[in-house]
Formats: C-alpha cells, sequence, structure tokens
C-alpha cells in the first residue's frame, strides 16, 4: 500500500481541483467534509500432506493481519486561484462523476446535503506447490500468500 501521507495529499490535490474547477462552481453543494479508510489484509498460509498408499496425513497453518487507518476533516480551504484547473486527474474525474450521478438520481429534489462514497480496492494472490513421491510414499507441501489493500473515501456535499 502508499504511504498514507502521499495518498492524502493525492486525495486533497484533486478535491481542491475539483472545488476549483467551473463544473463545481455551478452546482448548488458544496464540500463539507472528507473521510479516507484504508484498509490491508494480508494472508499467508502453508500445507503439507504425506500420502503412504491409502493413508493420507495433513498439516496446515494460515495467518490473517488487518490494518485499517480511518482519517477524516472538514473542508479544506481554497486558495484563490488565476484560472479554474481542470479535472486532470483520475480521482477528480471519479469525484465529478460520482456526485453528477446521485445528484441526477434525486431529479428536481432540493437537497440541504449528499454524501457520496466511492470505494477501490487491489489484491494480488502468489501460491506455489509441489510433490515427491519415492515408490509408494508421497509428500507434497503447498504455499499461499496474498494481500488485499481497499481504499474508501467518503465526501459530504452541502449547502
Amino acid at each position: 500500500m502508499a504511504p498514507v501521507k502521499t495518498v492524502l495529499e493525492a486525495a486533497n490535490a484533486a478535491i481542491g481541483d475539483y472545488e476549483a474547477s467551473d463544473q463545481a462552481k455551478k452546482e448548488p453543494l458544496h464540500l463539507k467534509s472528507a473521510a479516507f479508510t484504508f484498509k490491508t489484509v494480508e494472508k499467508a498460509g502453508a500445507e503439507a500432506g504425506f500420502n503412504i498408499l491409502v493413508l493420507n496425513l495433513g498439516v496446515g497453518a494460515s495467518q490473517e493481519r488487518t490494518h485499517e487507518i480511518r482519517y477524516s476533516y472538514k473542508r479544506p480551504i481554497i486558495t484563490a486561484m488565476l484560472a479554474p484547473p481542470t479535472l486532470d486527474s483520475d480521482l477528480a474525474k471519479a469525484i465529478d462523476q460520482a456526485f453528477k450521478q446521485e445528484l441526477a438520481k434525486m431529479g428536481s429534489l432540493v437537497l440541504d446535503e449528499i454524501t457520496v462514497t466511492v470505494t477501490f480496492g487491489v489484491e494480488r494472490k502468489i501460491g506455489a506447490g509441489g510433490q515427491l513421491r519415492f515408490s509408494i510414499v508421497a509428500f507434497g507441501p503447498k504455499f499461499s500468500a496474498s494481500r488485499n489493500n481497499a481504499q474508501t473515501i467518503t465526501l459530504v456535499f452541502g449547502r
């Protein structure tokens, strides 16, 4: 997982780009607060099997660790700019798209506040195994590991 400071800086920059854009200035609701959740789940396991004719014995072990960090803050202060930035970053575009989709669902309903949550994740897995056979005896180890990173961004827009 990327260092939290780097991710927060990128997210803050994307939110700032969105808030300073022409699209955001035309909307009746503006960002009030943002919350970020970073979660990593690491799994590792090993198994071994021993076979003699019809006798099959095995043993296994696994371990799972979960790390979760939550960070929230009120609306960042936007400094004055000569020209509003375009929505270049993928996150700024995702915020804009999610916001517009939620507003479109509401139709002409007047809203005082709307919450948009975007979740994305990446999972990596690796595994290896083998079997050795000596006449009527077989031995087979297996190893596996995985890592799942998930990030959730919750933005609250209000009047």
